[in-house]
């Protein structure tokens, strides 16, 4: 259950750490065309975080948006949202630096300058 006490706060590393690994998980299975529910991961984070299921699907799509200026995948079921707190870029930071293998997992990011 979330705690309204949390409403309107700014998340914490340990809840942004969570979140982002939530959301690393559920993109692996995207990339790799495994079935999730989100509907799941959402509710293994309300019980974990006590955050409200509105603020932790706004925070997927915060992350989403981090993770496309990054040129990174993200997952098409959360839309970016812009105007993220900068402490979601150093959780995914932290993320990457602890499981670089995923990145080999990552598919190669077309950029305007690489050549087709």
């Amino acid at each position: 259950m979330a705690d309204a006490a949390k409403t309107g706060t700014h998340w914490q590393d340990d809840e942004l750490d969570a979140i982002v690994a939530d959301y690393f998980e559920m993109l692996e299975a995207d990339l790799s065309g495994q079935p999730y529910v989100k509907l799941k991961h959402r509710q293994a984070l309300i019980a974990r975080i006590q955050r409200s299921p509105g603020s932790i699907e706004f925070k997927h799509q915060n992350i989403s948006a981090a993770m496309e200026e990054l040129g990174m995948p993200w997952i098409p079921g959360y839309i970016p949202r812009r105007n993220y707190q900068n402490a979601i870029l150093d959780a995914i930071d932290r993320y990457l630096s602890q499981h670089q293998a995923i990145l080999d997992h990552v598919p190669a990011i077309r950029t305007a300058d690489a050549p087709l």
